[in-house]
């Protein structure tokens, strides 16, 4: 099989393994998540959503008008004005204004709750037995962050917090002095003990007092006031709460005072016109008296009673002329009455109802007002700097130009018309020779009667309109949908949580098996030696659990023992056909790989019967055979033999004492010059020497990193095992036995992975086929990890 294809055979096994291994850790997690989870949603109170619908009356204006309209319809935001109107309503109903009369109405400053074993739960209204008013916020104070706990002993109330210095005994209607505010407990008439069956009785209720400002600014933050359709002028007017009560009579408020103020702003348009015609009768009643009186005194010193019969052909179309002409001049003394009003105007709103018929000035009017209103309404709760009044401002002064243009273009029109109209009338009358410059002069002077008297009657009329409008103002804002609750709670979300907490769940162990995959650079499975090398691995170790001897035992089932014997099955094909004992080093990189234990359990499994075993302990620098058998510990062994000491060989072979078949020597003492020991011919004449009574001679070397002990010995061995412990060697160390492995310092070696965790087994889970092996239990699994 060629690479690519191993490649394309393994590769899903390969990433999916490091995950179904460590199932448990998945199922843990997710157990553990949905454990807060649940938690979470049991101590937190439900919450709800309370929303009410209004339709604003309205609030989309047309703007055309004609053609003036059209030329200044450009200008920044008139183009858009139906938009900005109800995004000003929103921003109306959501303003501090509205909500700081809520929390004064409402008495929002002060929060009282019932406490309970799961959460504390929020009373209000008809809920609550006693109420709890704040008079005044004390100055330069810092508000408790404690809540106050209230205690009623008969018909008094005990009131103590952490930090407040000492108790403090009050009744219901007494002023109660706090360091902060001065507050008083009233009783409720409206309390309805009904509504609290279910937590009664009230007997561990506590209360929470904050700044006006910040239950201001906490209101505003709560209601939301949304546009339910983009097209359309229905407000949805909402808030999540977890007291129904609450909410509802918070929106229901809004909705209130927002109707109040706005009757109040229209009535305040109608009114400013009916005070502009009231004091505009009084001046034309004045002067419709001088002209009577004027007329008077001049038919009696002239001795005027009528016109002559013979005059009234001739005087038919100068008549027609003076109804044209009397039409005009009302209509210029109106335009004149318009302009001066409008010179005088800062800012303020101009009179709707005098009659200007121009259509394009009583459209620029109409808009003129509604800005002029809506930069009132703005200002009440931000400053002329605020770039929404600044802009209304623009547009204001914009439109105040429109309007004086419109008007002056519209009484040089009528000036046009009139100045036709007397040169018709000075026409008419030069053909009438008879009438003297008396009569012209009575004619003048009647002309001048009835233009004031036309006027009286129709300010007489406008002032009537506005009146009526005074009396039948309606509710700007027609609530479609009173408060009204969801059935279910919204908050908090059972199910997003508890999926949120599965996802959690699930990327938690998969973040830390990846990193953990990705920083981890040690050998963990036989596959990270295979991938790095192209020497064998004949063999993989199972991790010992705790508490199990290390040593394995004739005829034992466990896995070790197993495992064992396929290593010692697998060494038997690799050994040349030699005469005399195999010779086999068992070494590693570093020291703590376990290659002593290997060492001492591969000779348990090479013995037998027939089959005579040595192990020799040949790391003089840092003995580890003696720590299976600490009365040898000061034996004589390999060093003594090496240093001369001891020429006898049988006097340092000692009985393993675990099978009369398996021999060791030990190391001996520690030298100071191991290399030269090493290197002076004795380590092959004893080599030599035994191989006529062991079958198999195993040296347990030093590791190959640190020293270089072990290269002097491999020359002399026909196999070498090369102990790797899994999830502790680095893969660094297999880059180091392959530079040795081509530089010819190592002869036949194949790689031993110790210490091998059930899970990264390469082939199955267990070992013990046939051998009455027990599965384990989940607990067994989850206690193997956690060692």
């Amino acid at each position: 099989m060629n690479e690519n294809q191993q490649l394309a055979d393994t590769t899903f096994s390969d990433l999916i393994k490091p995950f179904t291994s460590k199932w448990y850790l998945f199922f843990i997690s997710v157990f553990v998540f949905l454990l807060l989870g649940i938690t979470y949603i049991y101590f937190n109170a439900p919450l709800y959503q309370v929303q009410a619908k209004v339709l604003i009356k309205e609030a989309k204006k047309s703007m055309a008008g004609g053609s003036e309209i059209a030329n200044i319809s450009g200008l920044s935001g008139l183009g858009t004005m139906p938009t900005n109107s109800i995004e000003n309503e929103l921003q109306v109903l959501s303003s501090k204004n509205i909500a700081e009369k809520i929390v004064n109405d409402l008495h929002l400053q002060v929060s009282q709750f019932k406490r309970s074993s799961r959460y504390d739960i929020e009373l209000f209204g008809a809920q609550l037995p006693y109420k709890i008013y704040v008079i005044n916020e004390k100055p330069f104070v810092k508000f408790p962050k404690k809540p106050i706990k209230v205690t009623q002993k008969g018909n008094k109330f005990i009131l103590e917090s952490k930090e407040l210095n000492k108790e403090i005994e009050t009744s219901l209607g007494q002023t109660v002095s706090l360091p902060y505010a001065n507050i008083i407990l009233v009783k409720n008439k409206n309390y309805n003990p009904v509504l609290v069956k279910d937590i009664a009785p009230l007997d561990d209720m506590y209360f929470r007092i904050t700044p006006k400002d910040v239950a201001v600014e906490d209101l505003q933050k709560e209601l939301k006031v949304l546009l339910v359709d983009e097209d359309g002028t229905v407000v949805q007017v909402e808030m999540i709460h977890a007291n129904i009560a609450k909410a509802k009579a918070i929106i229901n408020g809004v909705i209130k005072i927002y109707n109040t103020d706005a009757q109040a702003d229209k009535n305040k348009d109608d009114q400013r016109s009916k005070d502009f015609i009231d004091g505009r009768l009084d001046i034309i009643a004045n002067e419709l008296g001088q002209v009577e009186g004027e007329k008077e005194r001049f038919k009696v010193a002239n001795k005027i009673v009528d016109l002559p019969n013979q005059a009234r052909i001739d005087m038919q179309t100068n008549l027609q002329a003076n109804d044209r002409l009397l039409e005009m001049e009302t209509k210029m003394q109106l335009n004149d009455m318009m302009l001066s009003y409008l010179n005088k105007s800062n800012y303020q709103l101009l009179p709707s109802s005098i009659g200007v018929e121009n259509a394009t000035a009583a459209s620029i009017l109409s808009s003129y007002n509604q800005l002029v209103a809506q930069r009132s309404k703005l200002l009440e709760s931000a400053t002329p700097k605020n770039p929404l009044v600044v802009e209304l401002t623009n547009q204001i002064d914009d439109l105040n130009k429109a309007l004086r243009e419109s008007i002056i273009k519209s009484k040089t029109a009528l000036e046009l018309s009139r100045n036709q109209i007397v040169k018709q009338e000075n026409k008419s009358e030069n053909n009438i020779d008879v009438f003297p410059k008396k009569e012209r002069s009575y004619r003048g002077i009647e002309r001048q009667q009835q233009i004031k008297e036309n006027l009286y009657l129709m300010l007489l009329e406008k002032r009537e309109e506005a009146s009526i409008k005074l009396a039948m103002t309606a509710e700007k804002a027609r609530v479609i949908d009173t408060a009204y609750n969801s059935l279910k709670a919204v908050a908090p979300k059972k199910i997003i949580i508890l999926v949120s907490c599965v996802i959690l769940g699930l990327i938690i162990p998969f973040l830390y098996i990846v990193i953990r995959k990705i920083t981890d650079n040690r050998i963990t499975t036989k596959d990270d030696i295979e991938k790095l090398s192209t020497t064998s691995v004949i063999s993989e170790i199972p991790r010992n659990k705790k508490g199990i001897t290390e040593l394995i035992k004739v005829n034992e089932i466990s896995p070790s023992a197993e495992a064992f014997r396929i290593l010692a099955t697998n060494l038997k094909f690799i050994l040349p056909k030699n005469e005399g004992a195999s010779k086999i080093l068992i070494t590693s990189s570093v020291k703590g790989e376990g290659k002593t234990y290997i060492a001492i359990n591969t000779a348990l499994s090479l013995v037998s019967a027939s089959k005579k075993v040595l192990l020799i302990g040949a790391d003089i620098r840092n003995p580890q055979l003696q720590r299976y058998n600490e009365s040898m510990r000061n034996a004589a062994g390999l060093t003594e033999y090496l240093f001369g000491e001891e020429e006898d060989i049988e006097k340092i072979i000692h009985p393993s004492g675990l099978h009369k078949n398996c021999d060791y020597i030990y190391s001996g003492a520690i030298p100071p010059n191991p290399v030269e020991l090493l290197s002076n011919g004795k380590i092959e004449e004893l080599l030599n020497n035994l191989s006529q009574t062991y079958q198999y001679i195993l040296i347990d070397a030093a590791p190959m990193m640190p020293v270089t002990d072990t290269s002097i010995i491999v020359e002399y061995t026909d196999a070498m095992l090369y102990v790797v412990r899994s999830e502790y060697s680095d893969k660094r160390f297999i880059d180091f036995f392959n530079n040795m492995k081509e530089q010819g310092k190592i002869i036949n070696p194949v790689f031993v992975l110790n210490d091998v965790h059930e899970t990264n087994y390469g082939y199955g889970n267990t070992y013990g086929y046939g051998y009455q092996n027990d599965k384990k239990s989940l607990w067994d699994k989850i206690r193997t990890f956690t060692k």
